[in-house]
Parts: C-alpha cells; sequence; structure tokens
C-alpha cells in the first residue's frame, strides 16, 4: 500500500516544485528593451500561466507600459525574458545600477540587503527623496 502511495506522490511532488520554481523564476516587473521602438518598456509575465504549462510553451504578458496603445503586439521581448529571466528583473537592473554608489544627501552606500537601514530612492529636481520601487520601472 505504501509503496502504491509513494509511487503516486512522488511524481506529483516533482511536478509541483518545477510549478513553483517556474513561478518564482517570472514573477516580478522586468525592465526589456521593446524591439518594435529600442525604448525600454517595463512589463510582467504571466508567471501563474507558466507554471501551470508543462512544456516550454512560450510565455505571454499580463502588461506592458506601452499598452494599451500597442496592445496585441507580437509580444517579441519575451525572448530576453526567457534568454536571462534574473537579468530583466527591475531590482537585478537597479541593483547594478547602484552598486557601488553613494547616498547624495549623507554619503552612505546604498543596499538592496534585506531590512538594510539605507534603502535606494531617486532625488527629485524639489529635492524631495522617491523611494524607487514608488517610481515607474521604464
Amino acid at each position: 500500500m505504501w509503496e502504491l502511495l509513494l509511487l503516486v506522490l512522488a511524481p506529483l511532488t516533482v511536478l509541483v516544485g518545477w510549478a513553483l520554481w517556474i513561478y518564482a523564476t517570472f514573477r516580478g516587473d522586468r525592465l526589456i528593451t521593446c524591439p518594435e521602438n529600442h525604448q525600454p518598456a517595463a512589463v510582467k509575465v504571466d508567471a501563474r500561466a507558466a507554471a501551470t504549462r508543462l512544456s516550454r510553451a512560450r510565455l505571454q504578458l499580463t502588461s506592458c507600459s506601452r499598452w494599451p496603445e500597442k496592445a496585441g503586439c507580437a509580444q517579441d521581448c519575451v525572448s530576453q525574458i526567457e534568454e536571462d529571466p534574473r537579468a530583466t528583473l527591475v531590482e537585478t537592473q537597479m541593483a547594478q545600477w547602484y552598486r557601488g554608489k553613494a547616498c547624495r544627501l549623507c554619503g552612505k552606500r546604498i543596499s538592496f540587503d534585506q531590512g538594510a537601514l539605507h534603502k535606494p530612492a531617486l532625488l527629485a529636481p524639489d529635492g524631495q527623496t522617491i523611494e524607487w520601487i514608488a517610481s515607474r520601472p521604464e
């Protein structure tokens, strides 16, 4: 009886683990270069749908900063995400941009670490700081 249960649960556990890994890999805001106009665009992948597919079907976007004007495009930018999912994450690109930089106000090193006291922000022309997460990715 236990052997039969193990034969059923083992493949199911592998499939659930694979789906969770796919979901974690493709969720989040991403910054890509639009193939149509070669300008930055912020997109989101339908990570839930990607996680429920068993094959390597092409990813689909759920949003793009160029929509609704360009809705219905060929979504050729998806290949950039498929090629290097981590590199297209906004957080990854921001961390690379801020790496080694210091705050313009106090001179402290900027950190993306969880719980860091000095979080990255943008300085507006009026001197106010805006947390980077509150700004538009593109």
